[in-house]
């Protein structure tokens, strides 16, 4: 990362830095560290129930993609 900063500094630029927001990109769920975590897991009983969609609301989670035969395999 040291590296990448001098180099970019070289060039007359520098990684937008706020002091209440931490680095600044762009899009603002990596603001901060620049870091996002993901995990994906199987919930096949859960992700029938009706109230899926609230409960993952509540938790403020995102559902995302769909399992495939092919990811399966991977």
């Amino acid at each position: 990362m040291f590296q990448v900063e001098t180099s970019i500094k070289e060039m007359g630029k520098e990684f937008m830095w706020n002091e209440h927001l931490g680095f600044v990109l762009t899009c603002p769920s990596n603001l901060g560290t620049g870091l996002r975590g993901g995990v994906h897991i199987k919930i096949p009983l859960l992700s029938k129930q009706p109230e899926f969609e609230t409960i993952l609301k509540d938790l403020r989670l995102q559902k995302r993609g769909k399992l495939t035969k092919k990811k399966l395999s991977a």
